[in-house]
């Protein structure tokens, strides 16, 4: 499976962000001369890399650093890969965006940060909606968590209050797609 240059980027930006340049480099230390190579050069948004080898075990290493290997460090991520990610224009969209819109948008920018991936909506109504991710051959808990944040963290932007979000079933589980059911105000 291969995850786009997007959302590869963003690592270490957050890490200098939250925590800075020396922890930066420590967690650059951690990983394995092949991911070091990519987050020491210039990392094209467009190019695609090994999901698992480039985002889920560089990613693993910073909760294990930062978050005493605490999953919800994942969450984190995803909320600062939305802020990062839906500026500008796209922050103009998502403000004006219904969440509906939103959601049913979200399960679209997923195939184009993750190949091959597949994220329906099942449902949506005024105050809360329900997608799956139904095709993504390497599942990742840490992955999963990162969506939800970025979901998350999107609703927010888009005016929404009281935000539940909730991963009910997970491909990692077995079941047979990622279950992710929200409610907002």
């Amino acid at each position: 499976m291969q995850v786009k240059g997007t959302a590869v980027c963003v690592l270490p930006k957050f890490i200098i962000e939250y925590f800075g340049k020396n922890e930066l480099q420590e967690w650059l230390d951690s990983l394995t001369p092949v991911a070091q190579d990519v987050f020491n050069s210039h990392i094209l948004a467009s190019k695609w890399f090994s999901l698992n080898e480039i985002l889920v075990e560089p990613t693993k290493k910073a909760l294990d650093l930062f978050y005493n290997g605490d999953i919800k460090g994942a969450l984190e991520i995803g909320r600062f890969s939305a802020d990062y990610g839906l500026k500008g224009v796209y922050k103009a969209f998502v403000r004006i965006a219904t969440p509906q819109a939103l959601m049913t948008r979200s399960s679209h920018i997923m195939s184009s940060y993750y190949k091959p991936s597949t994220m329906e909506p099942v449902s949506m109504e005024k105050h809360g909606g329900v997608l799956h991710i139904t095709e993504f051959p390497e599942p990742s808990k840490i992955v999963e968590y990162r969506i939800l944040g970025w979901i998350e963290r999107a609703l927010e932007i888009c005016g929404c209050k009281d935000i539940k979000l909730e991963i009910t079933k997970s491909l990692v589980n077995q079941d047979p797609y990622t279950e992710f059911v929200g409610s907002w105000k």
